[in-house]
């Protein structure tokens, strides 16, 4: 082991170490770093292009074209009805007596037809090699016309991009919600995010897992209505659920009784007029005050008939308030 930032007294630190420590902490392989125009290309003719400002690492090597400085490319003539390309790159060599290392702005001409030519781009100088080519331009030619110029490096970044942030937020299985209008269907998702998603939930609202409740003891279980009904003679609308007798709420009912009919109260009383009869299911019977009671006739118990009728829907919504929501599924 040995130092390397730090003084010995003789040299010691190489230009391999540096290329190390920039692998380690900016970038392994090659790339376009973001200073100044990051060699931008101007088509000047035919055959001429001009490289801008930039700079970029090489398997750890800094590479540059100073600020506000160009280099030229020359491009060789077309040929008449002939379609070619050729690749700008940036090659490294380095001597092997001297050691000395060193990069230029190349044109690597193509053949007619061919497709790109062959560069050394699969060299690693940190085992030994003497050259490597980073290629960042491909110029495609139409006869004698320059007609296209390709992008073929990557530029360098400290973090995931935008999109890129979003799908690690948002993992599979994951669920996003907005009211954004170019976020609303899942294509649309999918074409501004990447990955796949679905319609999650469509008109439910979701409830936490619950292991203790057989109900909510796993993920996307469903259940529930919108609106409850009443039983006997009641009619269940879709997405409704009737309520039994006994999970119906205390209440009343007028009985309306013709002349001689005898009306049995719990309290031994009979009675005998025509009228209504107030009946306070689950408490007491309601006796009026202005017909007559015969004890004599009464009985200690009996039984109330009641006309049915129909029974609407009532609604259980809560408060709610709309938004997309969907699942990502790859």
């Amino acid at each position: 082991m040995k130092i390397i930032d730090g003084y010995t007294g003789q040299p010691h630190w190489t230009s391999q170490q540096t290329a190390n420590f920039h692998m380690a902490t900016i970038a392994a392989g090659n790339c376009v770093l973001p200073y100044g125009n990051m060699f931008a290309y101007d088509v000047v003719d035919n055959n001429t292009i001009t490289i801008r400002d930039g700079m970029l690492l090489l398997q750890g090597r800094r590479v540059c074209i100073d600020y506000g400085e160009v280099d030229t490319c020359a491009i060789d003539n077309g040929v008449q009805g002939a379609q070619r390309s050729d690749l700008i790159v940036c090659r490294y060599q380095k001597d092997n007596v001297s050691h000395v290392e060193s990069t230029s702005l190349v044109v690597v001409k193509g053949t007619n037809g061919q497709g790109d030519p062959v560069i050394n781009d699969a060299t690693d100088i940190c085992g030994g090699a003497g050259a490597h080519d980073f290629a960042l331009y491909r110029i495609r030619l139409d006869g004698i016309s320059i007609v296209g110029v390709d992008t073929l490096f990557e530029r360098w970044r400290s973090g995931p991009t935008e999109t890129e942030a979003f799908l690690l937020a948002h993992p599979v299985g994951s669920l996003y919600e907005t009211t954004r209008e170019d976020e609303s269907a899942s294509s649309k998702m999918a074409a501004k995010y990447g990955g796949a998603w679905e319609v999650f939930g469509a008109g439910r609202v979701t409830v936490g897992v619950y292991d203790a409740d057989a109900d909510y003891n796993e993920p996307a279980k469903t259940g529930g209505a919108k609106t409850s009904s009443t039983p006997s003679g009641g009619s269940s609308t879709s997405g409704s659920t009737t309520l039994t007798a006994a999970q119906m709420p205390r209440h009343l009912h007028s009985i309306t009784s013709s002349a001689g009919f005898f009306h049995t109260s719990g309290n031994g009383y009979n009675h005998s007029n025509a009228g209504s009869t107030v009946v306070n299911f689950g408490g007491t019977a309601t006796m009026p005050t202005n017909t007559g009671y015969d004890k004599a006739n009464a009985a200690t118990g009996h039984t109330h008939s009641t006309p049915s009728h129909t029974h609407s829907a009532q609604s259980v919504v809560q408060p709610y308030i709309t938004v997309y929501r969907y699942i990502r599924t790859e």
